[in-house]
Order: C-alpha cells, then structure tokens, then sequence
C-alpha cells in the first residue's frame, strides 16, 4: 500500500463488507466474510499461503505457478483483502474457425479432422451457452460427416 502510494478508505474502496484489512493475517482472514461463500477463510490456510508465497521471493522463483521476478514480501500490517469475482465470462479470442468450425492453420488452411466451439472458439461476437450449443452443433455435425 505505501510502496504504491494506494490509499486504503473510501471512496477508494467500498464500504459495504467487500474490503477487509487487519493487524493480523489471522484477523483478516477471520473478517473476510460475504454471503457468497460457502464456509469462513481459515487463519491457518491464510499464513499458510502467505508464508508460502513469501518463501517464493526468497527463493527468487515462484514454483507453484511461475512468476517471474517477485520482489515484495506481504510482512507488514495492515494486511488487506478485498472479494473479487471475475464478471467477463467467456473468451474473447481463441482458435480461428471457418464456417464449419473447422480450426484453421497460420496459413489459412483448415487442419484436417480437428474442430473447435464454444469458448476455445474465437472471432465471434456470440457468447455464453448460446456459442457453446450453436458452434458445438456444427462442429459436431462436421466431425460425424468427416469420413475418416
């Protein structure tokens, strides 16, 4: 917080039980609570998690999921949480298809037997169940067709 020179209060945060902060990692955990989760944080898990992640900037290398170049421990109260939950719910990329759902090549050219649909599809302004069941359709109908 200080290194980034964020502060911490409202309006910058919102006040209605979706920010937490703490003197402690297990006090934080024990006030990170919202109608939406199914059972508390537990103290332990949370220092737990921290002491591993601090390991990691020790260690220079993250091994859990390979980022690179940590630099700052989480050592200093207060500790801060806030709930977040992704709202963009589906890709707005994926694998170039052509009309029959074919996935096609960097050179334009479809790849033989191998089709794509729903989210792993890109280029359509589709989203949602909609471009699962629609696009999985064709690509299913095409594989079946596809003489082998």
């Amino acid at each position: 917080m200080k290194r980034e020179k964020w502060d911490p209060k409202p309006p910058n945060v919102d006040v209605n039980g979706w920010f937490f902060s703490a003197a402690s990692l297990a006090e934080l955990a024990g006030k990170i609570a919202n109608p939406y989760q199914s059972r508390p944080v537990p103290a332990r898990s949370l220092e737990e998690t921290v002491a591993r992640y601090n390991s990691h900037v020790d260690a220079g290398k993250d091994t859990d999921f390979g980022r690179p170049n940590l630099q700052f421990k989480i050592q200093t109260p207060p500790f801060y949480a806030a709930w977040s939950t992704p709202i963009l719910h589906d890709t707005l990329t994926g694998l170039k298809i052509n009309t029959r759902c074919q996935v096609i090549d960097v050179h334009g050219q479809a790849i033989a037997g191998l089709y794509c649909a729903g989210e792993t599809a890109g280029g359509f302004g589709l989203h949602g169940l909609p471009r699962a069941t629609v696009f999985g359709r064709i690509a299913g109908r095409e594989a079946a067709l596809t003489k082998a």
